[in-house]
């Protein structure tokens, strides 16, 4: 790996963290990575992938966090029930950072 790929990530990292630990002091899910090849995207893969995991996640009666850095993504996760509880630009770049939060089922 490129170590210099590693240094830009950083900044994001950073922010990431920071967001994290801030947003959600409680217990629950933190849904880091979801991903779905850019060629398959828009068939309905993300949301099976997710549903999945909030079946799960309310059947424990737990929150659930994710980040995005993706401005498409933000009215994915909303659709699902998330809503933006932080929004921020990382410094020194042009990538924009959105914190979600989907409260725990009834």
């Amino acid at each position: 790996m490129n170590p210099l790929i590693l240094l830009r990530f950083l900044p994001v990292q950073r922010v990431s963290s920071e967001a994290h630990k801030s947003r959600v002091p409680f217990p629950h899910w933190y849904l880091y990575l979801i991903c779905v090849d850019p060629k398959h995207q828009g068939k309905g893969y993300g949301g099976t992938l997710l549903k999945s995991m909030l079946t799960r996640i309310d059947s424990e009666r737990l929150p659930c966090y994710v980040e995005t850095t993706n401005d498409r993504n933000v009215s994915f996760y909303e659709h699902h029930g998330f809503r933006v509880v932080e929004t921020s630009e990382i410094q020194g770049t042009r990538i924009k950072f959105w914190a979600m939060l989907r409260d725990k089922a009834a």
